[in-house]
């Protein structure tokens, strides 16, 4: 009798557990957005379905474990200020192939245990996710704020899908992959893009910005000012935003005046 009562008492606990919803599907616009090859990815959005400028947010690797959430509040409240000159505006949080959303859902596909994983399959992933956001929204202007490996695997898809994202701001970026991973005393990735490797592709009219706090021993800043150079070389506009006091997190960076004012420039 002991032991049925235990059994019945686990069945009981294991129901009550909430597990991750997996992408399998792309039914749920509120949740998920097309992204092939790889399938769903979660994605968490905020403002007017319809609107005329649509900011994407892309995180970072997140390498220590967690779910992809910390770019959320950045998101609802810049949705929320809109935009000075009257254009309407929505924000979403895009999720990057195998990572949690802390909500509940993971996107389609694999984070490679967060490793090596700025692969072609993830670039061209994200951008069909980007492209279907934008074709739901029917944005004029589409913008993407892509933060460390966000912005790695953004700054591919400039060059590799150059018609699909107007405006970049990448932040904390590791632009130079391999001379990231060197300088770092890491083993190489040999499965992932680099953004320096794609500058010759990306079109003369994409406005880029590169932000990078002074104080980032992760992604310091001449990566970041060295793919700038690289873009001018190419004609390709850009501008480099250090930020004082503020190491790699994007939270203190995206706190700062100089971020503010960055961001807000770039959409105007």
């Amino acid at each position: 009798m002991n032991i049925l009562l235990i059994f019945f008492a686990t069945c009981l606990m294991w129901s009550a557990v909430s597990f991750p919803v997996q992408a399998e599907s792309c039914n749920d616009p509120d949740r998920f957005v097309e992204a092939p090859p790889i399938g769903c990815l979660t994605v968490t959005s905020y403002g007017p379905r319809q609107a005329q400028v649509l900011v994407v947010f892309v995180h970072g690797d997140l390498s220590d474990g967690g779910p992809a959430d910390y770019m959320r509040p950045h998101a609802q409240n810049l949705a929320a200020a809109g935009l000075p000159d009257g254009r309407s505006l929505a924000t979403a949080v895009l999720v990057r192939p195998g990572y949690p959303d802390g909500q509940g859902n993971v996107s389609d596909g694999s984070t490679n245990d967060r490793r090596d994983h700025y692969t072609a399959e993830v670039a061209d992933a994200v951008a069909a996710a980007l492209s279907a956001l934008r074709q739901r929204t029917g944005a004029d202007l589409l913008a993407v704020v892509g933060h460390s490996g966000g912005a790695a695997i953004t700054g591919a898809i400039l060059g590799r899908h150059a018609e699909v994202i107007d405006r970049a701001m990448l932040v904390s970026c590791p632009c130079d992959v391999p001379r990231w991973r060197r300088e770092r005393g890491r083993s190489a990735w040999l499965q992932s893009l680099s953004p320096i490797d794609h500058i010759g592709t990306i079109l003369p009219t994409t406005r880029i910005t590169l932000v990078t706090g002074a104080d980032d021993g992760n992604t310091p800043p001449a990566l970041a000012q060295d793919y700038l150079r690289a873009l001018k070389t190419a004609g390709v506009g850009g501008d480099f935003v250090l930020v004082p006091g503020t190491g790699h997190g994007f939270n203190r960076i995206a706190g700062s005046d100089a971020f503010k004012a960055a961001l807000a420039d770039l959409l105007m």
